[in-house]
């Protein structure tokens, strides 16, 4: 199954539900991202958010772009001092997931099913451009990077390409 991100905000709680498969090599999936990480770039933005959410009970499989994209949320609450950020899995894999890249450890990890808002809805996908998937790449596994040293080494190769190929020099 083709993923889908479904976003909303409620009650100062800013909730993502990602449902399916979310990789950026199948169709519309790097939009995907890209729409997921305007919309916590306007929760960041706005100030007004004090608790995240996500929801990855239906989600059944899931790549590093999208995990760097989640990390973004705990980057945020640390760099605020805000709560940790939530997320719900009820699938032992994407559970596994998240512990081996140190999620369990800068999220509260939630392993039974929690009652997402009605109110959300599916973000419209925008074909992003080159150089917007490529900074979307770069953001999302830098933030993989800063979670743990694991990750900061497994990646470390990507972060460095992109950033030469981006121009970018060294911001974490």
């Amino acid at each position: 199954m083709n993923g889908q991100v479904f976003a909303g905000t409620v009650d100062g709680t800013c909730v993502l539900k990602l449902v399916g498969s979310l990789r950026c090599l199948e169709p519309d999936s790097i939009a995907q991202s890209e729409a997921m990480n305007a919309f916590l770039d306007q929760c960041f933005a706005s100030g007004e958010f004090h608790h995240f959410l996500v929801d990855l009970s239906e989600t059944e499989a899931i790549d590093s772009t999208n995990l760097g994209v989640i990390a973004r949320i705990a980057q945020h609450t640390r760099a605020h001092d805000l709560p940790k950020a939530s997320i719900v899995t009820t699938r032992p894999e994407i559970t596994r997931l998240l512990s081996t890249m140190g999620f369990d450890y800068v999220f509260i990890i939630i392993d039974h099913p929690v009652r997402v808002p009605k109110s959300i809805e599916e973000l419209p996908s925008v074909g992003p451009t080159d150089i917007e998937i490529a900074r979307l790449v770069l953001r999302a596994h830098e933030a993989l990077s800063a979670l743990n040293e694991h990750n900061r080494t497994a990646y470390k190769l990507v972060v460095d390409l992109l950033r030469k190929e981006l121009g970018e020099s060294q911001s974490t």
